[in-house]
C-alpha cells in the first residue's frame, strides 16, 4: 500500500511516499522498548530518513542538523511523535500535516515555573480573583502567572509542592482505597451511573483497579456507592482539594497567557472563582474525576503478573483542562517533553508533598494551541523491578460538556467530534485496545 503524506515545515511542502508494509499495522509488542515507545511494524527509519532529506536545510539555507521530528494533526493538537504515525486516521494522513523539526536537547526559556508551592499559588488565586486587569496585578504576580504558562506551553508540565496538611488529605484517600481494594470482595457493587454515562466508583481492569470520585447531586445514590464512611469522607476531602487546586492553576496559566480573569468563561458550572463552586443539578454528576488507582502487575495474586509487562495505558493525551498527579508510591509517569521531544520520567526523583500539572486536550482547544496536552504513559516495569504494587491519585479537570471552549465549540462537540476522531490513541488506542468513543465517561 503506497501512503502519500503531504508534509509542512514552515513556508516549506514535501511530499512523501511511502510504500507501507501492511493496510492495517499491527502491534508487535504493547511494552515500551527502544526508548519507551510503543513501537509498531512499519519502518519508521526510512520514513524518518526522508522527511530528513526533504528538510536538511531551514529557509536561510542553513543546516538542520540533527533533530527530533514530531507531527501535529491540527493547531491544537498534541505532537504526534513519528511511532504513532500508523494509527492516524486515514483523512488525517490525507491532509497537509506540520513537522515540527527541534533540537535534540533545548531547553526551556527561564521564565518556564519548575516548582510551585500550593502557599503562593492560592496567593495568586486571591489576587486573581480580586482584579479585573492584569494590569492591576503586581509584577511578580504576573511574571509568576507567565512562569506558569511557560512550563505548559515549552515543558509540558511543573509541579505543585503540596503543604503538610494537603498532603495528608492525598495520602489519607489513598489508604482509604488500599484497605477498600484489598479487603472489599464484592467491589464492582459499589458503582452508579448517570443517564449520560457518567459514572463513580469502582471499575476493575487487567492490569490496574480503580476507584472513580466525582461531585454527586443530592439524588444520586450515594448509599451504592460508598462502602464505609471512612472512605467517603477521604475521598471527598481530596476531590474538594484538588478542585480548588485545579483550578487556581487554571487561572493562572490563562493570566500567563494574557487572559484577564474576568473574561475567563464558566467552564466548570460555578465560574472562575464561584464561592458556590460547582453547581449541579439532583441527578447530575459533576465533570472533575478523581481517580485513586492500584496498579496490579506487581500483585502476587494478580493474572496480570503471568502477562509481558509493559505499560498498563497506552500513550495518550487526557481529556480535559489540567491533569493533576501528586507523586504516585512509585515512579512511573512518563511524558513526552515539550520541547526536547523525548519520553521523560516526570515523577523521578519526586518528593512526596509534589504534584505534577500538565494540560489536557480542552486546554489546547481552548487555548488554540498555545498550550498543548503532552503525550504520556504509565510504565509498569518500574513498580515490577521494585516489586510493588503502584498506587497513584490523579485529579482530571475538566469542562463541562456544555461549556464552550472556542468559537461556538463545546466541550461536548470538540471532544466527540474531534478528539474521538482523529486522535490515534483514541478510537482503536495508541495500543490497539483502546474505546473512546461518543457517550464516553468524560
Amino acid at each position: 500500500m503506497a501512503v502519500q503524506l503531504r508534509l509542512r515545515l514552515g513556508e516549506q511542502r514535501a511530499t512523501i511516499s511511502w510504500d507501507a508494509p501492511a493496510a492495517t499495522p499491527d502491534v508487535v509488542q504493547e511494552q515500551p522498548t527502544d526508548g519507551r515507545q510503543g513501537l509498531s511494524a512499519w519502518d519508521f527509519s526510512s520514513l524518518a530518513q526522508r522527511i530528513g532529506e526533504a528538510f536538511a536545510t531551514d529557509a536561510d539555507g542553513n543546516a538542520v542538523g540533527s533533530r527530533a521530528v514530531a507531527l501535529l494533526v491540527d493547531e491544537h493538537s498534541p505532537l504526534v511523535p513519528l511511532e504513532l504515525l500508523p494509527r492516524l486516521p486515514r483523512r488525517c494522513l490525507e491532509a497537509e500535516l506540520e513537522v515540527i523539526l527541534s533540537p535534540a536537547v533545548l531547553d526551556a526559556s527561564p521564565c518556564a515555573v519548575s516548582e510551585l508551592p500550593v502557599a503562593m499559588l492560592r496567593e495568586l488565586g486571591r489576587a486573581l480573583r480580586a482584579t479585573a486587569a492584569l494590569s492591576e496585578l503586581a509584577p511578580p504576580l504576573r511574571q509568576l502567572c507567565q512562569a506558569v504558562a511557560g512550563a505548559l506551553r515549552e515543558v509540558g508540565w511543573f509541579r505543585l509542592v503540596l503543604d503538610a496538611a494537603d498532603l495528608a488529605v492525598v495520602l489519607r484517600s489513598r489508604a482509604a482505597f488500599d484497605a477498600f481494594s484489598t479487603t472489599t470482595e464484592q467491589r464492582r457493587k459499589h458503582h452508579v451511573v448517570s443517564k449520560r454515562s457518567k459514572f463513580a466508583g469502582y471499575a476493575g481492569q487487567p492490569r490496574r483497579e480503580f476507584f472513580q470520585c466525582r461531585r454527586l447531586g443530592a439524588k444520586v445514590n450515594e448509599k451504592a456507592l460508598w462502602p464505609d464512611a471512612e472512605f467517603e469522607a477521604a475521598a471527598a476531602a481530596h476531590l474538594e482539594l484538588m478542585h480548588e487546586l485545579g483550578e487556581l492553576c487554571l487561572l493562572a496559566a490563562l493570566a500567563g497567557l494574557g487572559r484577564e480573569p474576568g473574561c475567563v468563561p464558566p467552564l466548570w458550572g460555578g465560574g472562575p472563582g464561584a464561592a458556590a463552586g460547582e453547581q449541579l443539578g439532583d441527578e447530575e454528576f459533576g465533570s472533575g474525576v478523581l481517580r485513586l488507582y492500584r496498579y496490579t502487575a506487581a500483585d502476587p495474586g494478580a493474572a496480570a503478573k503471568a502477562a509481558k509487562p509493559g505499560v498498563a495505558c497506552g500513550v495518550h493525551a487526557d481529556l480535559g483542562l489540567l491533569s493533576l498527579s501528586p507523586t504516585a508510591s512509585t515512579a512511573g509517569l512518563t511524558l513526552l517533553h515539550g520541547t526536547k521531544r523525548i519520553w521523560m520520567d516526570v515523577e523521578a526523583g519526586c518528593a512526596p508533598e509534589h504534584c505534577c500539572v500538565f494540560g489536557g486536550e480542552s486546554l489546547g482547544r481552548l487555548t488554540n494551541g498555545a498550550i498543548r496536552a503532552p503525550l504520556h504513559f504509565v510504565d509498569e516495569r518500574l513498580a515490577l523491578a521494585a516489586g510493588v504494587v503502584r498506587h497513584s491519585a490523579p485529579f482530571f479537570f475538566r469542562a463541562r460538556p456544555e461549556a464552550v471552549l472556542a468559537e461556538g465549540v463545546t466541550t461536548a462537540q470538540f471532544i466527540e467530534g474531534e478528539v474521538f476522531t482523529s486522535r490515534p490513541w483514541r478510537g482503536n488506542g495508541a495500543n490497539g485496545k483502546g474505546s473512546s468513543k461518543p457517550g464516553s465517561d468524560y
